[in-house]
């Protein structure tokens, strides 16, 4: 049986001259899996016919017969140029949060190879045919469909404290004065059989309590439900907290039999927002100490001679002096002095290491007392602290399988959950 062939058309960005693209015509056509090669060098296209590979194989090989002639063209799907560019955020949730928007954004035509870096809140991504400004507005456009208080942009911006600990208190003050209101309304009911009026003051009271406890969430259900993504935690806990809410209304009005649950629907979300909040406390704290392990790189280093130069630009074999009070920058052994060292940054030993003559340090390290010099043996891309924060860049990068799974579970979950209720109140329903 003959195997298929394939059509398609690929796009590059560089190629010299019209007789260098005939170079790399002839040698595609040369290739027994690729046939029909013709390269279009005016609208920058490559037709071909193809068999026995697949997209990311065939575009591997094309790009590898290509690179035989011109070193710098790349041949991609996507047409016109391909750049690489790193955007930095301020403000998504979670690292759940930012794989959705990271699965956005790599469904968008012009975009591809999207990464998201929560850690250090940045996106780096490859995209065609636009520019800077017409990417910074997509990518926002695009990201605001999952997060939309995110902002996305071209430079690395400080983080903005005093903006985050006024919404913080902002909406702290909403979940207070909610929570009391709940509680003052859960006591009114409990008096309304000796004094009937107190029926309408809780009913009022737990409204409120229960907008100002509910609404962002109802906010971001609502906007997500607009955007296509319906079935996620917002809408699960938005019907809940509301469902009990409209049944006691119509209980309370006497339109239905049954109990009044205001409070049960206040409290679904109350515990909601609790959870949340201890959440972030957690991410909040791990994500500092995170950061902290990523700041363990020296920038400056000085060198025997007093002079004062770059980490990177120090060789294996150069001496180096760290004086008491700076970290160590690269990894070596100390010739000359004797000190004590903090370590705990790189191994959580909380005591000092006193070390002397011929002991090997670790960048990293911070110098409690007097003033060493050190032999470098590692440059600064070997260095123990660079090893660490690349590390945990990868880390923070990759999505791990338990990960990918809960969010997966997370897609089917909720609709099933949503099906069953519906399902087993119309089966209760036809049993009364």
């Amino acid at each position: 049986m003959a195997n298929k062939v394939n059509e398609i058309t690929l796009y590059f960005d560089e190629i010299d001259c019209i007789a260098c693209s005939k170079k790399i015509e002839t040698n595609l056509n040369n290739d027994d899996k690729l046939f029909d090669v013709v390269i279009d060098y005016l609208n920058k296209e490559i037709h071909l016919n193809y068999v026995d590979l697949t997209i990311e194989e065939l575009i591997e090989k094309v790009n590898n017969i290509a690179h035989k002639t011109e070193p710098d063209v790349n041949i991609s799907l996507k047409k016109g140029k391909k750049e690489h560019i790193i955007l930095y955020f301020d403000e998504i949730d979670c690292i759940a949060c930012s794989k959705k928007v990271e699965e956005i954004l790599n469904k968008c035509d012009k975009l591809e190879n999207v990464v998201i870096n929560y850690l250090d809140k940045e996106i780096h991504l490859d995209y065609y045919d636009l520019s800077t400004d017409e990417l910074i507005e997509l990518v926002n456009k695009e990201a605001k469909k999952e997060e939309p208080d995110v902002n996305i942009f071209l430079n690395k911006i400080a983080e903005k404290k005093n903006k985050k600990k006024n919404k913080f208190n902002k909406i702290n003050i909403f979940y207070s004065i909610g929570f009391v209101l709940a509680l003052l309304s859960f006591i009114f009911q409990l008096l309304e059989k000796n004094y009937a009026y107190f029926g309408y003051v809780y009913l009022i009271g737990y409204t409120i309590s229960y907008i100002l406890l509910a609404y962002k969430i109802i906010i971001k259900a609502l906007k997500n439900i607009i955007h296509g993504n319906v079935f996620d935690e917002n809408f699960l806990m938005f019907i809940a907290s509301f469902g009990a809410i409209v049944l006691s209304y119509l209980v309370f009005f006497k339109v239905l039999a049954g109990e009044i649950e205001f409070l049960e629907g206040v409290l679904v979300i109350l515990l909601y927002n609790i959870g949340e909040y201890f959440q972030d406390l957690a991410l909040n704290n791990s994500k500092d100490s995170i950061a902290k392990l990523t700041k363990l790189k020296v920038e400056k280093t000085t060198l025997e001679n007093g002079e004062i130069v770059d980490t990177k630009d120090v060789k294996v074999g150069e001496k180096i002096i760290v004086k008491a009070g700076e970290r160590v920058p690269l990894d070596g052994k100390i010739v000359s002095g004797e000190s004590s060292f903090d370590t705990k940054a790189l191994t959580g030993e909380s005591l000092p290491l006193d070390l002397e003559c011929n002991n090997n340090v670790l960048a990293g390290y911070i110098n409690l007392s007097n003033v060493v010099t050190i032999l470098v043996e590692k440059v600064d891309d070997e260095s123990s602290a660079s090893k660490i924060e690349k590390m945990i860049k990868e880390a923070s990068l990759r999505k791990s399988k338990t990960e990918a799974f809960i969010t997966k579970f997370a897609s089917i979950y909720t609709p099933i959950v949503i099906f069953l209720a519906f399902l087993i109140r119309s089966i209760s329903g036809s049993l009364e």
